[in-house]
């Protein structure tokens, strides 16, 4: 508990129920995150036409976030483990000790001025995630990769991958350093590909 507050992880299956109910719940999240994620197929492989044509690429980044918004709204507000309630504690009271990274429960305190609920976390980690994500697809077709392929890749990695659904609504400062590395990733490999060049242009270090 935090203060007068308790703050538990919200799970939509009742104490008991039996097995048939999770499996009811999973082809219930299959049926609603393929059919978000058929839309964001079908966007994909339309022409780029004047009024989609800003939308070429975030086709990735909205069907994810959509997608990845189905398990915070099953799962709201958020997933939360021991450390991650102990790192919300810290939060609140701003007694931090080094037990979890000070930097990282500094930025949920900033996160959460806006909203305080572990929801707002979860929500950003979505939107960053799918930003990223969205920018190394556009590498890759970028460099010679078929947009068919990218589109397969993401079908899997976006719409039938539990795991990255339930991690990426998980407090853990582990998600945070995944999506860092996946954009030092990208930085890296587009510094590689496209030579001295990539570092004549100023917007690049931004």
């Amino acid at each position: 508990s935090v203060g007068n507050e308790r703050h538990t992880v919200v799970i939509p299956i009742k104490e008991g129920a039996s097995g048939q109910k999770w499996v009811l719940f999973f082809f219930q999240w299959m049926f609603v995150s393929s059919f978000l994620g058929g839309i964001g197929v079908w966007l994909m492989r339309r022409p780029a036409t004047s009024c989609l044509n800003w939308l070429k690429w975030w086709h990735f980044f909205w069907t994810s976030v959509l997608v990845w918004l189905v398990y915070l709204a099953a799962f709201y507000p958020g997933l939360m483990t021991s450390d991650s309630l102990d790192q919300w504690n810290q939060m609140r009271s701003l007694l931090i000790n080094d037990h979890h990274p000070a930097f990282h429960t500094m930025t949920n305190w900033l996160i959460t001025r806006i909203w305080l609920s572990p929801a707002a976390i979860a929500l950003a980690q979505i939107i960053f995630l799918g930003a990223v994500y969205a920018v190394a697809l556009r590498l890759c077709s970028k460099y010679g990769v078929q947009r068919k392929l990218t589109t397969t890749v993401f079908v899997i990695m976006v719409m039938l991958w539990p795991a990255n659904g339930f991690l990426v609504i998980t407090l853990w400062k582990d998600v945070w350093y995944s999506i860092a590395l996946l954009w030092l990733t990208v930085l890296l490999a587009e510094l590689v590909l496209q030579g001295e060049s990539w570092l004549d242009v100023k917007s690049n270090f931004c």
